[in-house]
């Protein structure tokens, strides 16, 4: 039984809702953003027991490029709509080509329906001709109209939708402007009910405001059911991270790497710097991100500052972090480094994210200080505490033989591994101690 409805007026602009037409919303200031909706009570909602609820194993669309399978899961499940944010220009468009390219090859019968509201049609090709892509299953369409495009997918029946981007759709029933907050919403609420259940799967392509957050309105990350974030770290480097995701892992990210000839995500191995060319001042870390061992560099340069306080400046992490370390560094190897401009970097663009890379950077500082190269092929593990000790550490056997596939041969660290054919391992179990590895100049 069904109660009679009861209009009500709601904000575009920021979703303030009223019983009556209001010319300037309260909350906004926003002037004739009101637009009317009507909501329906319902007096009976139906339910079911937990127990009378079966399982289905979720089928998943393998695209076949790179990492990205691994990165969401196993593949996009189907049914599931993924929102890919990024700046403009940071080759979100590239990545969904390539993309689709992988899904229509290992799918020749199945369709792709590629939507650009921004681009047009001869854009799009000479994009997919530069990236060498030629698929008779990838359709596209340059459309704005929802009402437009909703038809073309009926009359397709596509079983992958893109849309490029989401701020550029319009539903003509609306009178608000492209990418507004209620546009954006409808039009993602009006493709969740057209995939879901259906045998269709979508990604939706969101800018990024200059504050760095997804343009629309907050709701969106949570109406899609993964949020992936494609951002440009340096140079030709990208990374593409999962920020939510209702099918699989969270906080996974891959690197790509841009050039004329399209995009293709980077092997662990080709992620690993030159081992025989360290110099002073740059020392290795490990990091793992789920299934994926990769290495990090750290750089450090020190030089006395004969003015007075010294400069701290720092990319790729805290510089509250590297403060601390430097005021322990201080406290219990006795080096004055409040004299001194310290300058740290992390090399390509990179991030050090985990404790344990708190020895390699300690290193990195050390080894700039005392002007002595690091041991060579040798890798920096362990947290390093206010007190100078050094916390202990494990690591996988399977990492190890990553690494020495690598080349690595020498772990430096409170490591509780002791034998590993191959590889050496020095322990430390405080700063103290650890300094001589090079005040000794060891090799």
């Amino acid at each position: 039984m069904v109660a009679k409805n009861k209009v009500k007026f709601t904000c575009e602009k920021c979703e303030y809702d009223s019983i009556n037409w209001i010319g300037k919303c309260p909350s906004c200031l926003t002037w004739n953003s009101f637009q009317e909706k009507s909501s329906t009570k319902i007096d009976k909602a139906k339910y079911i027991s937990l127990s009378q609820i079966k399982m289905n194993q979720r089928k998943r669309l393998v695209l076949d490029h790179g990492d990205f399978d691994s990165l969401m899961g196993g593949g996009l499940v189907e049914g599931s709509l993924t929102l890919i944010s990024g700046e403009p220009g940071v080759g979100k468009s590239t990545l969904l080509l390539k993309l689709i390219e992988g899904y229509s090859k290992l799918n020749s019968s199945r369709k792709v329906l590629y939507v650009s509201g921004e681009e047009s049609l001869n854009q799009i090709s000479e994009r997919a001709t530069r990236l060498k892509i030629s698929s008779q299953n990838i359709f596209l369409l340059n459309e704005s109209s929802w009402q437009e495009i909703l038809v073309a997918v009926k009359n397709l029946d596509p079983e992958l939708i893109i849309l490029d981007s989401i701020q550029t759709i319009r539903d003509e029933d609306m009178a608000a402007t492209p990418g507004s907050v209620g546009q954006v919403r409808n039009v993602t609420q009006e493709l969740l009910d057209n995939i879901k259940g259906k045998e269709k799967t979508a990604i939706i392509i969101g800018h990024i405001t200059k504050d760095g957050a997804i343009a629309g309105p907050k709701v969106l990350e949570h109406m899609v059911d993964s949020v992936v974030t494609f951002k440009k770290e340096k140079d030709e480097l990208r990374s593409l991270k999962v920020k939510k995701n209702r099918f699989g892992p969270t906080g996974l990210s891959i690197l790509y790497k841009m050039s004329k000839s399209g995009i293709r995500s980077l092997k662990p191995s080709e992620e690993c710097v030159n081992l025989d060319e360290i110099k002073v001042g740059s020392c290795l870390t490990y990091s793992r991100d789920s299934e994926k061992l990769f290495l990090k560099e750290g750089q450090a340069l020190i030089n006395e500052n004969k003015f007075g306080q010294g400069k701290r400046v720092v990319q790729g992490l805290e510089v509250q972090r590297i403060n601390l370390l430097i005021a322990t560094i201080e406290k219990y190897i006795k080096i004055p480094l409040s004299n001194y401009d310290v300058f740290f970097n992390v090399a390509s663009g990179q991030r050090f994210g985990e404790r344990w890379s708190d020895l390699s950077i300690v290193a990195s500082i050390l080894s700039s200080y005392y002007e002595i190269k690091p041991p060579r092929k040798s890798v920096f593990f362990g947290e390093v505490g206010l007190c100078g000790d050094i916390s202990s550490c494990s690591i996988e056997e399977s990492d190890l033989e990553k690494m020495l596939g690598w080349g690595i041969q020498r772990v430096y660290g409170n490591v509780m591994v002791s034998t590993f054919s191959g590889v050496e391992f020095y322990s430390y179990k405080n700063l103290l101690d650890f300094k001589d590895v090079f005040i000794n100049k060891a090799s």
